[in-house]
């Protein structure tokens, strides 16, 4: 319900769009959306604990293909910040 309303809100503040840009414009209001719930503080907190989007997506009350488009729409200096919030996963364990 939460997602569905963040999505409608970012539709009602673009406004319409012409019929032929509507797939382009559903991707822009969705990863528009997914910006607006999902703070890069939090994710990254998320995605700290874990890299499946199934659990990142319960942690942060939002449905997993809000996480894959928060993911898909981050900016550079967004990216940096998981990048090295999330260090750890790519370690190799000690022998």
């Amino acid at each position: 319900m939460r997602t569905t309303l963040a999505h409608e809100a970012v539709h009602a503040r673009r406004g319409l769009c012409p019929r032929w840009l509507i797939p382009r414009e559903e991707l822009a209001v969705h990863t528009q959306a997914a910006s607006a719930l999902i703070p890069i503080g939090r994710l990254g907190e998320a995605l700290a604990g874990s890299l499946d989007p199934r659990v990142v997506a319960a942690e942060l009350d939002v449905t997993p293909d809000f996480v894959d488009a928060r993911l898909h729409g981050l900016d550079p200096v967004e990216y940096a910040a998981l990048w090295d919030r999330i260090a750890h996963h790519r370690l190799a364990p000690d022998s």
